[in-house]
Parts: structure tokens; C-alpha cells; sequence
């Protein structure tokens, strides 16, 4: 035990002296607290303290200034008696929790730094309520657009829906086009095709062809199949404007949710 919480002091440690321009990020899709069951919360109030426990070690692990949840809940416990912000998230400075919007919610929490804007944008082009959650944030001297978002599945039969989640690619790419530093997290719901993930990368092409840059290209798989074991499909990612990435790596446990967490230290560039 004592080896376990000396690794998280000098993950926390590095977190709390960052250099300038240096940010420590994580998104994760945290599973509306099923425990991995991909469905809405469903721990009792009896397990919440237990469960609690769990969840904010695994937090803490991450060692990030910021974290971006999707698939998030106001509601730790399904009787709703306990709220997930003061429950994981009571010493942590900012909470910024979006709209549940059906299946839809997004939320941003800070352990420092300032928040000047924020607001919350429904997609168009949808079949469910799918939306981003924006905040304005100066933190290491860095003044930049934090975004958490999960884009559509596009599953619908309708021909008409089949390519919502590019227009909603291209709607994050016009709304910060003009935005020099912006970190963007979230589930886009890579799909596979003809059982290969490969291919459904080109997505993406749209961000780079923008000039932003992704944490990663489908190596680092973050959410679980049907089957149990590690990860197998590459949902979840960092993309950003205006910063490099450093020290990608992903986080997992199937009893907390059905991905696993991404995180990375993005390091402002100078404008140019």
C-alpha cells in the first residue's frame, strides 16, 4: 500500500508544479457510473462510499490538472441521493457540468486555474441529443478552448443521418477555427468497418487537414467489446490546436466503466 500512494504523490506532485504552458489532460468516458454495464447509473446508495473510493483513486492516478467526462452524471448513485461532483470531485476547484440530454452529457473539471466563458452546443445533424460543453480557461499562463464532447453513433438505418458525425466534425472545426490554443476531448465513436479500425481513422483527416493534431491514430484502444479483457476499439481521444503532445498513455479498469481513460501532457506553443 505504501508503494501504491508514494506513485500517486509524485504523479500529483508533477501535476501540481507544472511548468508554463504545460497541461496534464484526461478524457474518459466514465459510463453514466454503471460499472462497466454501458447503461445509466446503477450503484446503490450502500455501495457508494466502496465505489467512491475506487473512483477517485483512479482519478487521482491520472495526475491531470483537468478532466473531461463523457457520458457523464450529475448522480453518482441511481437514487440520485448522491451527486458525482461532491462525491469524486469535492477538492477539486472547478466543476462545469453540462446538460443530461437523454444519453447525452458532458463535463469538465478543473483542480486550478480560471474560467471566463463557458456554453453548451447541440449538434444539427443528430439522431440522439449529441452536444459539446465549452469553457474558456487560463491555466500556466496559457489562455485556451477546453471542449468535451461525444459525437453521434450514426447507426441509424435513415440515409439521411449516416454522415452526422462528419458534419459534426466539421462543426468543431468551423466553431474554434479561429482559436489559436484549444484541447478537445471526448468519445467520437470510431466505427469499424468490415471488422478493421484502420480505415475509419480517415475521419479524422478532417482535423489534421485543419491543422490539428490528434493524441493518437488508433493504437491505444480505449473502450471494450461485449467480451471482457483489455480494450479493443480506439474511441476515445485528444485532439488539439496549438499545443504538442507528450506522454500519451491510457488507463483502464472494467469494474469502473466500458473505456478506458486517455490522457496526455499537451505543451503550448509559442504564436506565432
Amino acid at each position: 500500500m505504501k508503494s501504491l500512494v508514494l506513485g500517486l504523490a509524485l504523479v500529483w506532485c508533477g501535476s501540481l508544479f507544472a511548468a508554463d504552458g504545460e497541461i496534464d489532460f484526461a478524457t474518459w468516458n466514465i459510463g453514466h457510473f454503471s460499472c462497466g454495464r454501458s447503461s445509466q447509473p446503477t450503484l446503490s446508495d450502500e455501495a457508494a462510499e466502496e465505489m467512491a473510493a475506487k473512483y477517485r483513486l483512479f482519478i487521482d492516478y491520472a495526475g491531470v490538472d483537468i478532466m473531461g467526462l463523457a457520458e457523464y452524471s450529475p448522480y453518482f448513485t441511481k437514487t440520485g441521493k448522491k451527486r458525482t461532483a461532491g462525491t469524486l470531485f469535492a477538492d477539486w476547484l472547478i466543476a462545469l457540468e453540462g446538460t443530461r440530454r437523454g444519453g447525452m452529457c458532458n463535463a469538465l473539471f478543473l483542480r486550478e486555474g480560471a474560467v471566463t466563458e463557458t456554453r453548451e452546443r447541440e449538434y444539427a445533424h443528430r439522431v440522439r441529443l449529441a452536444y459539446y460543453k465549452f469553457a474558456r480557461v487560463r491555466l500556466n499562463g496559457v489562455v485556451f478552448c477546453l471542449v468535451e464532447t461525444t459525437l453521434e453513433q450514426t447507426d441509424s438505418a435513415e440515409p439521411s443521418h449516416q454522415s452526422d458525425r462528419i458534419k459534426q466534425i466539421q462543426t468543431l472545426i468551423e466553431d474554434f477555427k479561429d482559436e489559436p490554443y484549444v484541447i478537445l476531448g471526448g468519445d467520437f465513436q470510431i466505427q469499424r468497418k468490415k471488422g478493421d479500425t484502420a480505415d475509419c481513422w480517415q475521419e479524422y483527416a478532417l482535423f489534421e487537414k485543419a491543422g490539428w493534431t490528434l493524441a493518437h491514430h488508433g493504437e491505444m484502444k480505449t473502450a471494450y467489446t461485449r467480451t471482457a479483457g483489455k480494450p479493443k476499439l480506439p474511441l476515445d481521444n485528444i485532439i488539439v490546436k496549438g499545443f504538442d503532445i507528450r506522454n500519451v498513455r491510457v488507463q483502464s479498469d472494467p469494474a469502473l466503466s466500458d473505456h478506458a481513460l486517455l490522457r496526455a501532457t499537451l505543451v503550448a506553443k509559442p504564436k506565432k
